[in-house]
């Protein structure tokens, strides 16, 4: 979404811009399919967070996609025994005192880790804890920066797209040209302009606008010559992405006894956490979120683990004979994907304004775009949306000068 905004931006403005783009489809971590379920399946970015200040909203609407609130109840288990009654009064007051918390610090603007304002949480606290850290961050709390977190934008305005929030990416990027397969491996600044190195050879231009994910910078991916500013390389390694999973399963009607939109969390015998939306849409899906070390852990053990984690949180809840009538299934790997090596942007404690380090072009010629690069709307695609425009602009502002 950074590269598409700026794209936009600039051809608005009769700028010739070419879009290199590593993947065969354009969106990065948004995309939409429906071959897997049949229905639409966002393997990516799926929620219009604070849909009412969400710039996607409104483009959504504009391309046509519907936006729905939230719906559906919620469903807590302690293992295999249905607790919503009580453990809903728990999980209230943990998320409660965790948000209270992140509230105070933040407006003492102090930076440190949000585990040591929650520690050691027990029972329901725990949910509490995964749904800021690993659910929301794909982190745990000990590694999120809590000044970082304060900052970040949230009314509880919560939508969905019943077409899939990577169509609207789609949609929205539709028309612009970009040069799919091609990823760029070097970015040469030590002369007029600039020159970026891909497998189909040189591109020569006058500016740049880099929309990769930290990780891949961090990791080398993208090669600079001369180095990044050591400001912006720190920060680059200051800003890594957690990690999100979905565990999907699909099943044969009626087998879901549950109303649609039915959310799904639950504390396991076995110490893991089990979360799901079930039936999204009147759909015959268990869509499963899995996030942080659990993420992790499961990428590393291969899909099968995954699956049968996911399979285990149904038989709980369904029964055995439910749980054996998984009709297909898909499991997302986004640390193992060489073009995102994760999912959402965090900052570490004590590194929140590293956010800050791409305010500024890289010698008048270089502008970073992204989810890591803003503070409001850090790990969301508006953040992307909002960084792209800034990119540009600030290129179209030197361009002008010269």
């Amino acid at each position: 979404m950074a590269g598409l905004a700026a794209a936009r931006i600039l051809l608005e403005a009769d700028a010739r811009v070419t879009v290199l783009e590593a993947r065969d489809r354009i969106g990065g971590r948004a995309f939409t399919e429906r071959t897997t379920f049949g229905v639409p399946y966002d393997h990516g970015v799926a929620w219009l967070h604070s849909a009412d200040a969400n710039p996607l909203t409104s483009i959504a609407v504009g391309l046509g996609f519907a936006v729905e609130e939230q719906y559906g109840v919620s469903w807590l288990f302690q293992d295999k025994r249905d607790v919503t009654e009580t453990a809903g009064q728990l999980l209230g007051l943990g998320l409660s005192r965790l948000l209270t918390a992140i509230e105070l610090a933040g407006e003492a603007g102090r930076d440190v880790a949000v585990g040591g304002l929650f520690a050691n949480p027990e029972g329901w606290d725990r949910k509490a804890a995964a749904i800021v850290g690993a659910l929301d961050c794909g982190e745990e709390l000990d590694r999120l920066s809590s000044l970082d977190l304060w900052r970040q934008i949230e009314t509880g305005d919560e939508r969905l797209v019943p077409q899939g929030l990577g169509a609207v990416v789609a949609g929205f990027g539709a028309g612009i040209p970009v040069e799919l397969g091609t990823p760029v491996t070097a970015v040469r600044w030590d002369g007029p302009g600039v020159r970026l190195e891909t497998a189909r050879g040189t591109v020569e231009a006058d500016s740049a606008v880099i929309a990769v994910p930290t990780a891949v910078l961090a990791a080398g991916g993208m090669r600079f010559a001369p180095d990044l500013p050591t400001p912006l390389g720190q920060a680059i390694a200051d800003l890594p992405l957690g990690l999100l999973n979905k565990v999907t399963l699909s099943f044969p009607p009626g087998v879901l006894d549950c109303p649609p939109g039915t959310e799904l969390a639950q504390l396991r015998a076995d110490g893991r956490l089990g979360d799901a939306l079930l039936r999204p849409f009147g759909t015959e899906l268990a869509v499963g979120f899995v996030g942080g070390d659990l993420a992790r852990t499961l990428e590393k053990e291969g899909e099968k683990a995954a699956v049968a984690h996911a399979r285990a949180v149904i038989a709980d809840v369904f029964g055995s004979a439910a749980a054996g009538k998984v009709a297909a299934s898909h499991v997302t790997a986004w640390g193992a994907d060489p073009w995102s090596r994760g999912s959402v942007s965090v900052a570490r404690p004590g590194r929140a304004d590293a956010r800050r380090a791409a305010d500024t072009l890289v010698g008048d010629r270089i502008a970073f775009a992204g989810e890591a690069w803003i503070a409001d709307w850090a790990g969301q695609v508006p953040g992307a949306y909002f960084t792209g425009i800034r990119a540009a602009e600030r290129l179209l502002a030197v361009l002008a000068r010269r």
